[in-house]
Order: structure tokens, then C-alpha cells, then sequence
């Protein structure tokens, strides 16, 4: 759920415990927002929203496997 409400800003990839990635994604929603007027900001809430869409899907047990053990960074 938070990838869906507040993934633009890199929440779930902080609660994951991927702070590069996190970083990333708040990064660049601030200075990409602020760039292009917040084209970025609606570009980066549709790949959060894939992520959500994808990790939604997934069995607890797979989930754990692919994103806590195996630390996979995307989708």
C-alpha cells in the first residue's frame, strides 16, 4: 500500500530497507517535479504503481523470497 500512496517519494523502497533506491526516487520527485512541472512526480507514481501492482500479486512467501532475501531492487 505504500508503493500505491506514497511510492513517488520512495516510501516502500525506505520500508524495504533500500535507502539507494528510496533516495533515488525522492530525489528525484523533488528536483524532477520542481524541473518539469511535475511531469516527473506523475511518471514516478506510475512506476510506483507497477511495483504495487507486482508486489500485490505476489504470495507472502514469494515476496519474502524475491524482495527480502534475493534483495530484489525493481519490479
Amino acid at each position: 500500500m505504500l508503493a500505491l500512496l506514497l511510492g513517488h517519494f520512495g516510501a516502500h523502497k525506505f520500508y524495504l530497507g533500500y535507502a539507494a533506491q528510496g533516495a533515488f526516487l525522492l530525489l528525484a520527485c523533488l528536483v524532477g517535479g520542481i524541473l518539469t512541472q511535475g511531469w516527473a512526480i506523475g511518471l514516478l507514481w506510475l512506476v510506483a504503481a507497477v511495483e504495487a501492482f507486482v508486489y500485490l500479486t505476489r504470495t507472502d512467501e514469494d515476496f519474502a523470497e524475491t524482495y527480502v532475501r534475493r534483495k530484489r531492487l525493481w519490479f
